[in-house]
């Protein structure tokens, strides 16, 4: 007449529980160091950079460090003066003279120059 369990817990079924998940457990790190290795052998067989830039020219780009700062300086300051040398200031002033007096404040040019 007794019907009541005489233990908690099914011993076996805990030992086959934990047998099972420690025998998955090795199984899947087995199968993860197997694709790690795979992988890394696959790797070394091609061509595989980290990155796609060109290595840098061992030039440095300009404006490199000045040796004569001053005889550079007198060099640029010549070529831009042949540069910005006005080659007609007097058809310049012509035009300007030509312009109707309402077009004068559009160009930044102030009323007294017209009379």
């Amino acid at each position: 007449m007794s019907e009541h369990e005489h233990r908690d817990i099914s011993l076996r079924l805990i030992v086959w529980s934990a047998i099972t998940f420690l025998v998955a457990g090795v199984i899947i790190h087995v199968g993860v160091w197997w694709l790690f290795k795979l992988y890394r052998a696959q790797d070394e067989q091609r061509d595989v950079r980290r990155t796609r830039v060109e290595e840098p020219s061992p030039v440095p780009p300009e404006p490199r460090l000045q040796i004569t700062p001053q005889a550079d300086l007198t060099e640029y300051l010549r070529s831009q003066r042949q540069t910005l040398r006005p080659s007609a200031p007097i058809r310049v002033i012509r035009v300007i003279r030509g312009l109707s007096p309402f077009f004068a404040p559009h160009f930044g040019l102030e009323e007294g120059i017209w009379h």
